[in-house]
């Protein structure tokens, strides 16, 4: 049982002066979408250049995968940056803190997926946690705790 060995790889990691670490998350976001929606639009069957810009907030499914690279840079790390990028519209640097609890829900899943599935040898059936007390089987809303954690640093 326990846990797999675990990793996590931030596109950089930002060292201050006073020897702070801050993993870099960034997630550049293409300006393309597709032409029109009939067959009678010009632009029907194309791509066309439709840039939002830079996201606003870190999507649900990016906070797994910055929660765990602020682990793995210890418990000297409290907070990670998160740089959405628009290839036509700039950049937005949100920051967001770590929290605890909801690492350590994070890597109770992982240890019984572990010890349910891949020590005993058995192929997990589909929403293998959907019975499980505090598992959601789509992207819930950021937990109130993270969501006072993350704000606006820089916005271009």
């Amino acid at each position: 049982g326990g846990l797999p060995l675990i990793g996590a790889s931030p596109d950089a990691v930002v060292r201050y002066p006073n020897g702070t670490l801050q993993p870099l998350e960034v997630k550049s976001h293409a300006p393309f979408a597709q032409g029109g929606s009939t067959r009678k639009s010009a632009t029907y069957g194309k791509f066309t250049v439709r840039d939002p810009g830079p996201r606003d907030r870190v999507a649900a499914w990016h906070v797994p995968q910055i929660q765990m690279e602020m682990m793995c840079l210890g418990e000297g790390c409290t907070s990670a940056l998160f740089l959405s990028s628009s290839a036509t519209r700039g950049v937005t640097i949100l920051q967001m803190g770590r929290d605890d609890a909801y690492l350590s829900s994070m890597l109770s899943l992982a240890g019984s997926f572990q010890s349910d599935f891949v020590d005993a040898g058995q192929p997990p059936p589909e929403d293998f946690f959907a019975d499980r007390k505090g598992y959601a089987v789509s992207a819930p809303p950021l937990p109130v705790s993270l969501r006072a954690y993350i704000h606006s640093v820089w916005i271009t």
